[in-house]
């Protein structure tokens, strides 16, 4: 497939959001899926532990095909990164970088709702219950 096919058919599903159509976009004769990102909200750090902290972010997208929303729930964490090529003196040299990592807490993407509030609280109502075990 060229870029030439891939940019047409993004081009289709552009005019199609325009004109209120449902979504859809072939490619190798296989229909590709469209998920529209709704709204994105982050929480406010959670402690764990004595001295860890998670914060969530949490996007939750609608299912162009069926209209059902659901969420995509990740935790920012960080990392300290040194370089693979490095000289003696370098080796102490470190970089802390935020990075922000899929959720495997739960399976997310199972919850699933009508309205984007509705999965939303349910999302809440379960890292609630987790940290409150």
């Amino acid at each position: 497939m060229c870029l030439q096919e891939v940019i047409k058919g993004i081009v289709t599903v552009i005019k199609d959001v325009l004109r209120g159509d449902k979504l859809k976009i072939k490619i190798r004769d296989r229909n590709i899926r469209v998920f529209q990102l709704v709204n994105s909200f982050e929480l406010d750090w959670i402690l764990v532990g004595e001295d860890d902290s998670l914060i969530f972010v949490i996007d939750i997208f609608k299912n162009t095909e069926n209209g059902e929303f659901f969420p995509k729930v990740y935790h920012r964490e960080l990392f300290s990164i040194s370089p693979s090529t490095f000289t003696e003196e370098q080796s102490r040299i470190f970089c802390d970088e935020e990075i922000i990592v899929r959720d495997d807490m739960c399976d997310w993407e199972s919850i699933t709702g009508d309205n984007p509030d509705d999965v939303l609280q349910k999302v809440l109502k379960e890292i609630s219950d987790k940290f409150n075990e």
